[in-house]
């Protein structure tokens, strides 16, 4: 578990995650509101959830970042 969150319809502070190289990256599972964006070697994840919502943001391999409702 890498940070959990405990947000509604309040912008989160962004996340942000360096992976080794530009390589392709997957983030799944955001909750609606919530978005992602790669630029180069940096991944930010941002936004307002629409609905309250208790999420972990994880890391599961270098390049592959999976977000879960934790309820």
């Amino acid at each position: 578990m890498l940070k959990p969150v405990y947000l509604y319809q309040h912008g989160i502070e962004p996340i942000v995650y360096t992976v080794a190289n530009e390589t392709a990256v997957t983030v799944d599972n955001l909750p609606a509101g919530v978005n992602w964006a790669q630029s180069g070697n940096k991944i930010t994840i941002s936004g307002t959830p629409t609905y309250q919502v208790h999420f972990i943001i994880k890391s599961l391999q270098q390049a592959i970042v999976s977000v879960s409702d934790s309820r």
